[in-house]
């Protein structure tokens, strides 16, 4: 299975372990809600899938590295209680609250959010004085004397043996108490995920020419050699960083993220040919002018890597534009609605008094890890502008303040309507970029199906891309559908790329 279709699996198991009856009860009995258990080599996503399902299902997470545990502090720590039996007294051991489950509790007294994911990874490498209880958690959801809270799901995740040297297989008993989820590295699906996240164009376009760089596991005499999704993304984090500080990409450096000497190297020789293209090609240019001017030099006799890189170019410079916008829209509406309400009711008080819900909401949802990239930078707009809203409504009467909201909400969908209003001119110098270099030049229907890879690539991963596709349906005035042939079957687009890569 590849990890989005393990994220579906845990948002669907959240769903009905999650769902109530008319009178507030769960449904299922918490002895028949197995938990999962996520196996698969390092790197791919494993806990990255669990923030990303808290965040879109506004469910809390907290998680723990069980291998970071003794038996105490899962446990508890053991205490001397007097207790009465026959009327006589005697001394019991008793236990403290497990500092796992005691941090469940706080997680819902700092959010306010009830239900929520427990996960704990590297559960398949507990110590043998931890592995007893274990069997106890997984079947009753507790440690030691106390229980999971009601309406929090157990999640767990592990690495497969060959890849850690303190793997405990699971015994037949524990095994019939849980239900395993086998995760494989599977590049297109990790990419959707990727540009969300904004990881490198350089990246993108480099496992994109060289998907079988994505994913690496070796030993060898010299030692492993390690490639993961993990860290192509760190690397991307450091990599713009680096950009940003003028400092230089060396072979060393993306060697302390990508642990393969050929891969790394290979990238690095890579990246310094994608900054030449991006000189070479002024795709910030095309996007903001569609002023192409000169033909682009040597662009017809461009190799495979340079055709898709520049290509890539595009696709991550029309993403910013998409982004942008789906931030500023889902931020206008939010504004509206808080500004509505205020003049349904009593003003600037109304108005701080919506100030005050939103900044605690977003405090809690970060506090419960509960809001990807782009939720949380469409909440930190709003707070910041309804601040400045506070700000000028300061000491003056309502019927003045009234219209300054009027006026204040014109100039926010005004800005809103220029971010849109220039998306839409990036995509339509997009699409003629890509209609004059990569289409010939009699535009009949047949002809344009048989338009080049690139065209192919291009499209595809524009209706592959939520932002991309949410943008196009909702203002869009370019027709992409009559590339619509071109995308028969995922098939035919990877067949037709192996084949330009074959010309080379």
């Amino acid at each position: 299975m590849n990890i989005e279709a393990a994220k579906t699996e845990i948002k669907r198991t959240l769903a009905l372990y999650l769902e109530k009856d008319e009178m507030g009860n769960y449904l299922l009995p918490r002895v028949k809600q197995r938990p999962l258990f996520l196996v698969g080599p390092p790197g791919v996503g494993k806990t990255a899938i669990m923030e990303q399902v808290a965040a879109e299902e506004g469910v809390a997470l907290v998680s723990y590295t069980i291998t970071h545990h003794t038996r105490q502090s899962a446990v508890g720590l053991p205490f001397i209680k007097e207790r009465e039996y026959d009327g006589k007294m005697y001394s019991t051991t008793e236990y403290t609250m497990s500092e796992i489950i005691a941090s469940i509790y706080e997680s819902i007294e700092q959010t306010g959010i009830r239900e929520g994911i427990l996960f704990l990874d590297e559960i398949n490498c507990v110590s043998e004085t931890l592995a007893p209880m274990m069997l106890q958690f997984l079947q009753e959801k507790k440690f030691g004397n106390f229980s999971v809270p009601k309406g929090w799901i157990i999640v767990t995740a592990g690495n497969p043996a060959g890849y850690n040297k303190s793997v405990r297989e699971f015994d037949t008993v524990t095994l019939d108490r849980i239900r395993q989820i086998t995760i494989e590295a599977e590049y297109s699906v990790w990419k959707n995920y990727a540009i969300k996240q904004g990881v490198h164009p350089a990246i993108m376009s480099f496992l994109e020419i060289k998907k079988e760089n994505f994913y690496h596991m070796e030993t060898t005499v010299e030692g492993k050699r390690i490639v993961t999704p993990r860290g192509w993304e760190d690397f991307s984090v450091l990599l713009r960083g680096y950009e940003r500080k003028g400092f230089e990409i060396t072979n060393e450096v993306a060697l302390e993220f990508i642990k393969d000497k050929r891969i790394a190297v290979d990238f690095v020789n890579f990246l310094e040919l994608y900054r030449k293209y991006e000189n070479k090609y002024r795709i910030k240019d095309i996007l903001e002018n569609g002023d192409i001017g000169a033909e682009l030099p040597g662009y017809e006799g461009a190799g495979f890597d340079e055709k898709i890189s520049v290509v890539s170019m595009m696709l991550s410079g029309l993403n910013n534009y998409f982004i942008k916008t789906y931030r500023e829209e889902e931020y206008i509406k939010r504004l509206f609605n808080v500004l509505k309400k205020a003049k349904e009711e009593e003003g600037y008080r109304t108005v701080c008094e919506l100030y005050d819900n939103e900044r605690k909401e977003y405090e809690k949802l970060t506090l419960g890890r509960a809001l990807d990239k782009v939720r949380d930078k469409i909440y930190v707009k709003t707070i910041s502008k309804l601040a400045e809203l506070i700000k000028l409504g300061e000491g003056i009467d309502e019927e003045v303040f009234a219209g300054e909201m009027s006026a204040f909400f014109a100039r926010e969908k005004k800005t809103v309507l220029e971010t849109t209003e220039k998306a839409e001119k990036a995509l339509s110098n997009a699409v003629n970029f890509m209609e004059r270099y990569f289409t010939p030049a009699d535009d009949s229907e047949e002809l344009v199906v048989a338009s080049g890879s690139e065209m192919v690539y291009f499209i595809s991963e524009l209706e592959t891309n939520y932002y991309s596709m949410n943008f196009i349906r909702e203002h869009s005035s370019v027709d992409i559908k009559k590339y619509g042939k071109l995308l028969k079957t995922s098939a035919t687009r990877d067949k037709l790329m192996s084949e330009i890569r074959d010309e080379q």
